[in-house]
């Protein structure tokens, strides 16, 4: 239908060139023509097009009204019309199947969010910002409900768009402003008033309309990715082209080639002033008349300081998905990227260089192009042909330093691909290139596997390194996490661990040494099963009273400080109003930089306000945490600056105190590409996993190369479990353990996979045969949780007496006791427990919708 409906208006057709002529001359400062972007503007940035929608709607519609199976598009249209003529609308068929799918708009929103969320704006949208930045246009009208454009002006330009989604905020925009405006004709998907249905398209709001026209009788149009089948749209620019005195500089409606035009569009076309452009798609249009208005100058991506997204972006351009290089303008561009990123890898290898001691004064020009060419090949993924290079140029290499860099690039290839043999073999070549570094020797131990070969191996090497504090603590940190997991050994003793860091101070007492972080750490495994814990407490204090004394703004000592909280029944509001206080009076006198390490753990000290069941003033609890969000949002105003942990401690605060998933999921998502994100994604995991929209894909990405492999392991295990894909979360557990993972930890999660998957029995039998190699009470009393509710599952008799000692064991009115009067049927002690947990902190309430021993009935009213 298009090529005949064209061919009858032949003379209304124009070239790229002949539009970018007619954008390029305007008179003084004012643009001739607005943008108007569809949905075809957002195809190249991963969004599906209308089009695809469409066809995914009208199988799963069709299918589901008629019974029959979906074989061709002509049949389901026509039965459509046939049967569901009530609704169903050919002419926007968008919108009636989409009003169709969802009944709600807040389910359409949820829908809407998924699509687009963090998604990155394609090359087109670089070269639109710089048409802007050069003065060649001003507004953009859309009826997308994405944020690709805002994205890119924040990116590529130091020009802050006016951004306007609701009818309100419309009314106040100037058309005389020179400020980039975004006019979303449709709404934003971030709020609930976005409209896509028929009843909702069928007009424009007052104020929406109103400003369409204001900017109509001083511009021109181009219509970009547009299909034209709003109805309340076209009515108004059908309306507004037979006025003389709209539209002056005319319309010119660009479409791609080979694509259908509709009956409607082809009488709007057939008015005076309108003329189509036929293109190859949004991102060719772009850099066409960009290169053309611009006289043939390069895109410069210039004006922004948030590299680490600018530069995923970047990527995005040079892997070209949608080859959209071969439009020569586009070509050209890409072939420049390419180049300043390449430099930009020589940049990072110095920097490399510099941190590992290498002299780049003392390397040849050939060394270092080849230490260029692997880190590409790693950065590319291309592991095999990396270790091929490596191999060669370790054996041939003669700088000394440089072979070490090789050997360590080895080594960690080695590790990723798990081949811990050939990993050891070149920490073994490794320490013997400098036989007295210690640090080599630390390297090898974290390949070793086995958590206490790896404490022997460093026990051998104590008279090796006798005055070495960084050994030192080292050695008792593995001791300690050995020992957690599977109890003393006749060589690896909590007394010996205690040993060997007094050994530690005695070589540097100074706050510097992380032996006071790590002698926190062992009182806390010394006293794990003592039911009095006024000497652990009193023990605690004392070092953080010696650390006070030698500096208390040091920031081992504000770490500690901060993180250290008394069990619930202990605590006292006023001993908090002091360390809010002190955190405070350090912030005052710290240096911006210092100031977000002190931030992050004043943050620490509100997670434990948050977590405490004992905040009985919950009017004192809001106001405080009200008065530290006030203080800090006005400190940091701009959100790049903002560290994760903020954000993290909103999306709690969201979610425990307000109840509000959205806001709390939305702060996670904002805390991913900050600092201390990485020690912070098991917390921010968890926030994402509440949400049914979020593409987990991104997550695993982003912290892929950037956490522990354990730390990796363990979240996929959880994330499969919590899809019901036991099969992997197994998988992934088995990895997490083999990667150094916690072995009581371990022993619990896959008990309860094994309660989730129905395997009973399975959890029975791993708990009964490794409950005796199990030091920590509390893990003990998981254990018995899981088995006697498995034993239960299978009408085996339960063991009443464990259960009953699990709620003695200290903690008669924690989530463990909960369990156990569970099991024994008592509900009512169990709700007791159970509401207590959930008004304290409402993101149990979607924990416990997990647990198999809470039953589904008893959560209801808490929805």
């Amino acid at each position: 239908m298009s090529n005949k409906l064209l061919d009858k208006i032949k003379h209304k057709k124009r070239t790229v060139k002949d539009l970018a002529s007619f954008i390029k001359v305007s008179s003084g400062n004012i643009p001739n023509y607005s943008l108007f972007l569809g949905a075809g503007a957002s195809v190249t940035s991963g969004i599906l097009s209308g089009a695809n929608l469409v066809k995914q709607w009208r199988k799963e519609i069709y299918e589901r009204l008629s019974t029959e199976e979906y074989t061709e598009q002509d049949e389901a249209i026509s039965w459509l019309k046939q049967n569901e003529s009530d609704w169903y609308d050919e002419s926007n068929e968008y919108s009636s199947l989409f009003e169709k799918k969802f009944d709600l708009p807040a389910q359409r929103r949820r829908f809407v969010e998924q699509q687009v969320d963090k998604k990155l704006p394609s090359i087109g949208y670089a070269y639109l910002v710089e048409l802007f930045d050069k003065g060649y246009f001003d507004t953009v009208f859309t009826t997308n409900f994405d944020d690709l454009i805002n994205e890119a002006f924040y990116q590529f330009s130091s020009n802050r768009p006016l951004l306007c989604a609701h009818d309100s905020s419309i009314k106040g925009i100037s058309i005389t402003s020179s400020r980039p405006k975004i006019i979303k004709l449709h709404g934003d998907y971030l709020f609930d008033g976005i409209k896509s249905s028929l009843s909702e398209t069928s007009s424009l709001e007052i104020n929406t309309k109103d400003k369409l026209i204001e900017f109509t009788k001083e511009y021109g149009m181009i219509f970009i990715g547009y299909s034209g089948n709003d109805k309340s749209i076209m009515n108004v620019m059908n309306s507004l082209i037979k006025q003389s005195e709209y539209l002056k500089n005319g319309i010119y409606w660009c479409k791609r080639k080979g694509d259908n035009i509709s009956q409607d569009l082809f009488k709007f076309l057939n008015n005076d002033k309108v003329y189509y452009v036929e293109i190859d798609g949004f991102d060719e249009l772009m850099a066409e008349l960009f290169h053309e208005i611009s006289n043939g100058e390069k895109l410069s991506l210039g004006g922004s300081e948030k590299e680490s997204k600018r530069d995923k972006i970047i990527k995005g351009f040079i892997s070209d998905k949608f080859n959209l290089s071969s439009s020569c303008y586009i070509e050209e561009d890409i072939k420049k990227l390419k180049k300043l990123t390449y430099a930009q890898d020589i940049s990072s290898l110095i920097n490399e260089l510099s941190d590992d001691g290498v002299s780049n004064n003392n390397l040849k020009e050939n060394d270092f192009r080849n230490l260029l060419k692997v880190d590409r090949l790693i950065k590319n993924n291309k592991l095999d042909d990396a270790i091929n290079e490596l191999e060669r140029l370790i054996s041939s290499v003669d700088n000394l330093s440089v072979q070490k860099k090789y050997i360590r690039k080895i080594i960690n290839i080695y590790e990723i691909k798990n081949n811990t043999v050939k990993a050891l073999e070149y920490s073994d070549f490794l320490i013997s290139t400098d036989e007295f570094n210690y640090s080599y020797y630390l390297l090898k131990s974290n390949i070793i596997t086995s958590s206490k070969e790896r404490v022997l191996y460093l026990i051998s090497l104590i008279d090796k390194f006798p005055y070495s504090v960084r050994f030192k603590n080292k050695l008792v940190t593995e001791m300690l996490s050995y020992i957690e997991s599977y109890g003393e050994s006749d060589s690896i003793k909590i007394d010996f661990a205690e040993k060997i860091i007094n050994d530690s101070f005695k070589l540097d007492s100074g706050l510097s040494n992380e032996a006071w972080s790590i002698n926190f750490n062992l009182l806390d495994l010394k006293y794990i099963n003592a039911l009095n814990k006024s000497e652990y407490l009193n023990k605690k204090k004392e070092i953080l009273d010696r650390m006070y004394e030698i500096n208390p703004h040091h920031m081992q000592y504000i770490g500690l400080y901060s993180s250290f909280s008394l069990p619930n029944d202990m605590f006292n509001m006023e001993e908090f109003k002091e360390k809010i206080k002190f955190m405070s009076g350090v912030m005052e006198v710290s240096s911006l930089d210092r100031n977000k390490y002190v931030l992050n753990n004043f943050c620490d000290l509100y997670f434990n306000l948050l977590s405490n069941k004992n905040k009985s003033n919950e009017v004192e609890v809001i106001s405080l945490f009200n008065e530290f969000f006030d203080k800090n949002d006005i400190l940091n105003k701009d959100k790049e600056n903002i560290i994760s942990t903020y954000f993290l401690l909103k999306a709690s605060y969201e979610l425990s105190i307000n109840k509000n998933i959205e806001n709390a999921v939305s702060n996670a998502i904002e805390s991913i590409d900050k600092q201390f994100s990485i020690e912070n994604s098991k917390r921010i995991f968890n926030i994402l996993s509440l949400s049914d929209c979020y593409n987990f894909d991104e997550f695993f990405s982003y912290f892929e190369m950037k956490i522990p492999h354990s730390t990796l392991y363990l979240l996929k295990s959880e994330y499969y479990e919590s899809k019901e894909d036991y099969k992997n979360s197994l998988l992934y557990l088995e990895k997490y353990l083999s990667k150094g993972g916690n072995y009581p930890n371990y022993l619990v999660r896959k008990s309860y996979i094994y309660l989730c998957s129905g395997d009973y029995g399975k959890a029975i039998s791993i708990i009964d045969s490794n409950m005796d190699k199990i030091v920590s009470r509390e893990v003990k009393d998981n254990l018995i949780i899981n088995r006697e509710l498995a034993k239960k599952e299978l009408d085996l008799e339960i063991d009443k007496v464990a259960l009953r000692n699990v709620i003695s064991n200290g903690h008669s009115k924690d989530e463990r006791a909960m369990g156990a009067y569970f099991i024994l049927d008592d509900t009512l002690n169990a709700e007791k427990i159970l509401n207590i947990e959930i008004e304290s902190d409402y993101m149990n309430y979607y924990i416990y919708k997990r647990w198999p021993v809470v039953p589904n009935n008893v959560l209801d009213k808490y929805k």
